[in-house]
């Protein structure tokens, strides 16, 4: 799967728009009418410009003969043209994305920041007491998968060995087995940390051999675990991927909900929050910002400049730091890739939870 460097995004920018970005819903094909109309609104916004005009009509040629080959589908697309540095790079969305067509100096991606928990990885360990799968999972899609099964002779025979050295025997492989089982999925939380990309970790099966394996994964991985499934050991891959995106799904949920009451709580003892746009904005570019909290769809009509990279809301003639010309932007994406750079979360919130009354913008502050 195809996963967004979002950060690698936020860094690219130039002195004149020359990156032309296009996200389209694919539900009902490509629409070439929106993309025509578009065309047309760029062209003569850059009317008397010749490189940029130039500039654009090559990306968008580009992005026209990539989507030739591109057909009806249930995800989205995003895509990102400059060819002044050979950039033509595509991501499948998910969902339906409303169409939108952006021509700038920098990549706009905040469509993509909003939807960043759809790539992140999740574990699914699905076992009873002989056979273990587990899947790593993105977006519906399983990206590794590992097979774990363990001989167990499960009755006692008459003669031979005595039923008590037949039951230590029988222990004995349950828990090598359920050992070797967490040992795997070590490896696999290790691999995903690594890539920054670790949401949690679902468990099924049957519900014995559920709560026996929770006893042998190590203690400072039990916080990942988001929910379990009853389910038997061989259920399909597909029903299980199904039902495990609806548990995370279930528990992102609640995690907005806690986020959201950790910020009003420090707005109400004017702790460790802030909000409204040029608060927050000071907050993220000094590096105090822990977490940027914004209203999902919220955008701020506002300037850029080009020449010192300040940026902020209005529409001022000229830049207020350095007097240079500026560009009218989304405001809310200049502040989403300073955050990027920043190394700062981000996270969107419904505009009914509360986020909308605080202007839209908010922070949780580390000090």
């Amino acid at each position: 799967m195809n996963v967004p460097d979002l950060r690698r995004l936020a860094d690219l920018h130039e002195l004149r728009p020359a990156f032309l970005t296009i996200y389209l819903d694919l539900s009902k094909g490509v629409d070439h009418a929106f993309l025509r109309k578009r065309k047309k609104e760029c062209e003569t916004a850059l009317s008397g410009k010749k490189a940029e005009l130039a500039a654009f009509e090559s990306a968008f040629a580009r992005a026209e003969k990539l989507l030739e080959g591109v057909n009806m589908g249930r995800e989205g697309l995003a895509i990102f043209v400059n060819p002044s540095k050979g950039m033509l790079e595509t991501y499948a969305v998910p969902g339906e994305p409303s169409n939108l067509l952006v021509f700038d100096s920098s990549p706009y991606i905040k469509p993509l920041v909003r939807l960043h928990h759809e790539w992140e990885e999740y574990i699914v360990v699905v076992l009873d007491h002989t056979h273990a799968r587990i899947f790593v999972v993105a977006h519906f899609e399983i990206l590794d998968e590992d097979d774990i099964t363990e001989e167990i002779v499960r009755h006692h025979r008459h003669g031979g060995m005595s039923q008590m050295r037949f039951q230590r025997l029988h222990a004995g492989f349950v828990d090598h087995y359920f050992k070797e089982v967490a040992e795997h999925l070590v490896k696999e939380v290790d691999h995903c940390k690594c890539q920054g990309r670790l949401r949690g970790i679902i468990l099924a099966g049957p519900k014995d051999a559920k709560t026996a394996f929770e006893k042998y994964i190590p203690a400072d991985l039990q916080k990942f675990v988001l929910g379990r499934l009853d389910e038997d050991a061989d259920v399909p891959a597909g029903t299980l991927v199904r039902e495990a995106e609806v548990l995370v799904a279930e528990r992102e949920h609640v995690l907005e909900g806690e986020m959201m009451e950790r910020l009003r709580g420090e707005v109400l003892r004017n702790g460790l929050a802030t909000y409204g746009f040029d608060q927050v904005r000071e907050a993220v570019s000094s590096g105090r910002a822990d977490i940027l909290v914004l209203q999902a769809g919220f955008s701020l009509p506002g300037w850029r400049c080009e020449h010192c990279r300040n940026f902020g809301k209005g529409a001022p003639e000229k830049c207020p730091v350095c007097g240079e010309e500026v560009v009218f932007v989304d405001a809310v994406e200049e502040l989403v890739e300073l955050a990027l750079d920043m190394r700062t979360q981000v996270e969107f919130q419904p505009p009914d939870c509360g986020i909308r009354e605080l202007g839209g913008v908010a922070a949780l502050l580390r000090y």
